[in-house]
């Protein structure tokens, strides 16, 4: 039972890097498109 709640604490943080990760990556291009709108 102990095992299978750190299991889901890691799932838990795993998903939240990666959910963070994808707004990030939209951002960054985001960013790169304004960027390259004003050059």
């Amino acid at each position: 039972m102990e095992k299978y709640a750190i299991f889901q604490r890691f799932h838990t943080k795993l998903f939240y890097i990666l959910e963070k990760a994808k707004h990030l990556n939209a951002f960054v291009r985001f960013f790169t498109i304004s960027f390259g709108m004003q050059n």
